[in-house]
């Protein structure tokens, strides 16, 4: 800590979280994490000016945004850690981490007898409804969005993307993918539905293949030296 008071840099973070019925019927669990970063070296080459940087996490299908919290909060850390970068920053920076449940997922509850709600279309609606009605319509238009997608969400990064008019698509700086599925780019493989086992395999066998699948979704989507800390905080 004694480096950032020599430095005369602060880093104040927030967070705001909340259900929100993005669509008539579809009440989504949305999280707002702000970090505001402050340069105050008095040298005459500093800009004056403030600036500000939206990140929006997208999870895949049956996870949560709180696959996303370690990722975040490392983030804050390293603006903290970033000594040469100082002299770049305006005087006031600021990057909001936006992330949500999708419907059905962690604490956006829904009944799991409305099949329909679950559908791509329906999830990719409630994509862009954020995106255009949440993130950007709240943002100034000098603003950056930066899109995170993992597993299933990079799909739907890349449907949102090129649904967006023209306008709103200049404002996203960036794209992350993160574990997508297809190693090769589009092909017929890439026609939405999901993958094979889910639409041909029975749901009794799937209940009980489900232990083994999470195990091994949880060893290919956790880096090993995070997984004992993840499981004891899952305990808790």
């Amino acid at each position: 800590m004694d480096f950032f008071d020599e430095a005369k840099l602060s880093v104040e973070t927030s967070e705001n979280s909340r259900r929100v019925e993005v669509r008539p019927n579809r009440t989504v669990f949305c999280r707002r994490s702000s970090m505001s970063v402050s340069a105050k070296l008095e040298r005459d080459d500093i800009s004056s000016s403030s600036s500000m940087t939206n990140i929006l996490f997208v999870h895949g299908s049956c996870a949560a945004s709180s696959q996303y919290d370690d990722l975040i909060r490392a983030m804050s850390m390293k603006l903290l850690e970033t000594q040469e970068q100082i002299q770049s920053y305006p005087k006031k920076s600021k990057i909001n981490c936006y992330s949500y449940d999708q419907l059905g997922c962690a604490e956006s509850k829904h009944p799991a007898s409305d099949w329909e709600s679950f559908s791509s279309s329906n999830l990719q609606e409630d994509l862009r409804t954020i995106v255009k009605d949440g993130v950007l319509a709240n943002s100034n238009k000098s603003s950056s969005l930066f899109l995170v997608g993992h597993s299933h969400g990079c799909s739907q990064v890349i449907q949102l993307v090129n649904s967006l008019l023209a306008s709103d698509r200049s404002r996203i700086k960036g794209v992350i993918l993160i574990s997508g599925a297809l190693k090769d780019g589009p092909g017929e493989h890439a026609k939405d539905g999901g993958h094979w086992i889910f639409k041909f395999v029975p749901m009794f066998l799937l209940r009980k293949m489900q232990p083994s699948l999470s195990q091994s979704f949880f060893q290919a989507a956790v880096h090993p030296k995070h997984r004992n800390a993840l499981k004891e905080r899952a305990l808790n």
